[in-house]
């Protein structure tokens, strides 16, 4: 069973396919900019942690990928709430704004539709915003019911998000790019005000074009001129062509040596094509931007618990298709259910609960059995958990096992986690033990020496006897040349002398030079 989950790792790791180059929100490379002040986290970063998921932004890279989108999606959403140990919600779009040019087709409507159904009996909390989603999970992270949001849509960011996650692949090999509102803000000086005044200069969802003659080195540049908290003020009074504001000379260290001449011809540029822009700054944007009311609060809102047991009936009716069958579906739930048993577990305060792992039906159900070892996988460390059938006969194997994280198995079996830190402890000692017991003659010998002590408790290294210098010269050997080797062995030849070893030897001693 344990080689029928490894299988199942490398076939989510095709299931995952090439992620898409998606790139929505702020227009001219705003990624790019961004890209110099991200962190690369691994797998280990999700744990225990609350993300907001853009499903939207998950189709969309999904329906790139050879698989199919739901498949996609359902091993994206195991991998996230198992393999990272994350407690996701789900977010969907609303009601998108009149302002934003998007043509929906029905594949994706119908797309979604599956995929909200999908997840929805596998368990995970669904929540809808009133227009666009990521605009809802800025709010939830901004708000702390949320630690990190999952979107490829920057517009996250001017929404107010702290934490994003770009780029998120099943396959936890490769770490992602995780992007901090701090870190962006100390590297560049990019605040959620000036990312909005940006969005306005050089295109976003709402106004593909934004100024034109403006991109995004210039509009990078002009907004660090601007104090965060006046920005948009000073946009609206440049609009109305007074430029350049009472704030803005005041603040502009490049108008201060521009006193006598006109301002930096970048600058007085950018300032005009502002001025002579009609609509500039749009407002309705700005308001969609800082927005804080972005829940459809019409909607039948469930509560964020991640405790609800998947619907496998329903999920095998869903997902049986093609190579797929009942058997597989289950195979692929295990770590998903495993996990689910873990967390009830470890908040429950008997530990010796009866209650079952169930796996597929009735007949189907494991036990919490035993922790068999410690693995690592992508440099993280976890338990081998063995888990024994209910219902073992020959048809049904008598364990299985799964790849569980360490502090959720210490804290729903910790006289388990004790026994197996025990266990290590004495396997150590013993192997001391035995390695002390069978050391060799010629370890032993090195062994004493090394223990050899004065009485002054100190090593002291065993004094080499002295012997006179003529016995070593008397043992010395000298290598004769060819020439010379011969002609010590001629007379020898010419009187037909037996060539024993002994008679044969050369005094090489001769050879010697006295000094």
């Amino acid at each position: 069973m344990h080689a029928c989950m490894q299988s199942v790792e490398r076939e989510r790791e095709r299931e995952g396919g090439r992620e898409a180059s998606v790139g929505m929100g702020v227009r001219g490379g705003f990624w790019k900019a961004l890209q110099p002040y991200a962190r690369q986290e691994g797998s280990g970063y999700l744990r225990g942690r609350r993300v907001a998921v853009d499903l939207s932004s998950w189709i969309v890279s999904a329906m790139s990928t050879k698989s199919p989108t739901r498949r996609n999606i359902f091993f994206r959403t195991l991998s996230l709430f198992s393999k990272m140990g994350a407690f996701p919600v789900f977010v969907l779009d609303g009601m998108p704004s009149p302002l934003k040019a998007r043509a929906t087709s029905d594949p994706f409507t119908r797309c979604v539709h599956e995929c909200v159904q999908l997840l929805g009996h596998l368990g995970m909390p669904i929540l809808r915003a009133k227009g666009e989603a990521e605009a809802l999970c800025a709010q939830l992270n901004r708000e702390g019911k949320v630690d990190a949001c999952i979107t490829s849509d920057s517009d996250a960011f001017l929404c107010g998000a702290h934490t994003v996650i770009k780029v998120f692949r099943s396959n936890a090999k490769e770490p992602f790019e995780c992007y901090n509102m701090a870190h962006i803000q100390d590297g560049i000086g990019l605040t959620r005000t000036r990312m909005i005044a940006m969005a306005l200069l050089i295109g976003n969802d709402y106004d593909l074009q934004g100024v034109p003659g403006v991109g995004l080195e210039t509009a990078l540049d002009f907004v660090q001129l601007f104090h965060q908290d006046n920005i948009l003020d000073e946009l609206r009074a440049i609009s109305k062509g007074i430029y350049p504001p009472a704030a803005f000379a005041s603040q502009c260290p490049s108008f201060h040596k521009a006193r006598d001449r006109d301002l930096n011809w970048k600058t007085n540029n950018v300032l005009k094509r502002l001025a002579a822009h009609p609509n500039f700054p749009n407002e309705e944007i700005i308001k969609l931007y800082l927005c804080d009311d972005n829940l459809d609060t019409e909607s039948d809102v469930p509560s964020l618990v991640w405790n609800e047991q998947p619907n496998i009936e329903a999920l095998v009716d869903m997902l049986s298709y093609g190579k797929w069958g009942k058997s597989d579906i289950g195979r692929h739930m295990l770590p998903m259910l495993s996990t689910i048993y873990l967390r009830e577990m470890a908040a429950s305060s008997n530990s010796k609960s009866k209650s079952l792992l169930l796996i597929l039906d009735d007949d189907h159900q494991y036990e919490f059995h035993s922790v068999k070892r410690i693995k690592i996988i992508h440099g993280q460390p976890y338990y081998l958990v063995q888990w024994k059938s209910s219902h073992a006969d020959n048809h049904n194997r008598m364990f299985v096992c799964t790849d569980e994280d360490i502090q959720l198995v210490d804290a729903a079996f910790p006289n388990e986690a004790r026994r197996l830190k025990w266990l290590k402890g004495r396997e150590k000692s013993s192997t001391a033990d035995c390695r002390n017991r069978f050391l060799g003659p010629k370890e032993e010998k090195s062994r004493s020496k090394r223990g050899m002590l004065t009485n002054n408790n100190m090593l002291e290294t065993p004094k080499r006897a002295t012997r006179p210098k003529d016995f070593y010269r008397s043992k010395m050997l000298v290598q004769l040349s060819i020439k010379d080797f011969y002609r010590s062995k001629k007379p020898h030849i010419e009187t037909g002398e037996t060539s024993t070893r002994k008679s044969s030897a050369v005094s090489l001693t001769s050879h010697l030079p006295l000094g």
